[in-house]
């Protein structure tokens, strides 16, 4: 009789991002109504499915903390502004949001125990417009509304002066960092060694479709790391260090930590695996630098979430993307037509 619904045999490694950061070989894991619930050794453990990982790295799913889904169908309207003229070209407004309306908002939440995610300090023009309306920094003015608690996700948080970040330490905030739109709308560089010398929390993000055009969490792991070398040198880049912000640190962010971001039993299924026999993947000196430097989405080949998989052989089990690629066009002829009628 089997004693899981799935057991993934033979990982040749086994990614973690366990407090220890190990990483196991020639291991299985078992999963059991949608949890991990054994990791042994391979040829070990018996499941109703089975999966054969030989040849295949196993590790957390990417956990991207800032996106904007809804703007996918906007990739591409807004090229060549910066953050402000993006602003105007997508609709949004951050400018509806009122002082009131935060302190509404952050009693709301507590009431009904949810986070809050919200953009803070993305552009140098973000905080002198509000210096210059209401006389304090984003951090402060979020503060004072009662915004800011444990697992308050903040995008981007790009320009922090030392005073933001105390409050935001003190807080528990976290910042989710979306390098690859900072650096396409020329927001600035986001010193993420100096926010996590201080204890802030820092995951990765990698903002909409329509300012960063992708969402592509292994660009963003790139990104990241090369800014943090250019930044304070490569001696100081761990690669390891990324790849957390991208699953144990971002699950964390997320309030999340206990049942998502690392390989460990107890936690939900949340895996992906991937194929190590491509020429861009060998040799194999140093498993986060490959995963960091040299590895992209191309190379997942399996999906699980929550135990269930949704992407098998580089192909998702829920989406027909030739129907999807139709439903999208109508629904942009439409977006063009109201744009055109409303100039």
């Amino acid at each position: 009789m089997s004693s899981f619904d799935l057991v993934i045999d033979n990982a040749t490694y086994i990614v973690t991002s366990d407090s220890e950061d190990r990483v196991l070989q020639d291991c299985a894991i078992g999963i059991l109504d949608n949890k991990i619930v054994a990791i042994a050794r391979a040829g070990t453990l018996k499941g109703a499915k089975t999966y054969d990982a030989t040849g295949k790295l196993i590790a957390p799913g990417l956990i991207n903390t800032h996106t904007h889904l809804a703007m996918s169908l906007l990739r591409g309207w807004a090229e060549g502004v910066n953050l402000q003229g993006f602003l105007e070209r997508v609709w949004a407004s951050t400018y509806t949001v009122s002082p009131d309306h935060l302190v509404e908002i952050g009693k709301l939440a507590k009431q009904m125990g949810a986070s809050i995610s919200i953009h803070i300090s993305e552009n140098l023009g973000e905080n002198e417009d509000i210096a210059r309306r209401f006389g304090k920094t984003p951090t402060a003015m979020l503060d004072e509304s009662g915004i800011l608690e444990s697992h308050t996700l903040l995008g981007h948080g790009v320009h922090l002066s030392d005073k933001d970040i105390d409050v935001l330490v003190e807080a528990g905030a976290a910042v989710a960092h979306c390098p690859g739109s900072n650096l396409k709308l020329g927001s600035g560089i986001a010193d993420i060694k100096k926010y996590q010398s201080r204890n802030l929390s820092v995951a990765l993000g990698t903002d909409g479709c329509s300012s960063s055009n992708d969402l592509d969490m292994w660009a963003v792991m790139r990104a990241a790391a090369n800014l943090y070398a250019q930044s304070n040198g490569p001696e100081n880049l761990r690669a390891s260090t990324i790849f957390r912000m991208a699953t144990i640190e971002a699950a964390k962010a997320l309030g999340l930590e206990s049942s998502i971001g690392s390989i460990e039993i107890g936690k939900s299924a949340d895996l992906i695996s991937i194929d190590l026999n491509k020429a861009h993947l060998i040799p194999l000196h140093d498993i986060y630098a490959q995963l960091v430097f040299a590895a992209g989405r191309g190379d997942v080949n399996d999906v699980w979430v929550d135990g269930k998989q949704v992407v098998a052989d580089g192909k998702s089990t829920l989406v027909d993307f030739s129907q999807l690629s139709k439903e999208v066009d109508v629904v942009v002829q439409i977006l063009r037509k109201e744009f055109n009628e409303s100039r």
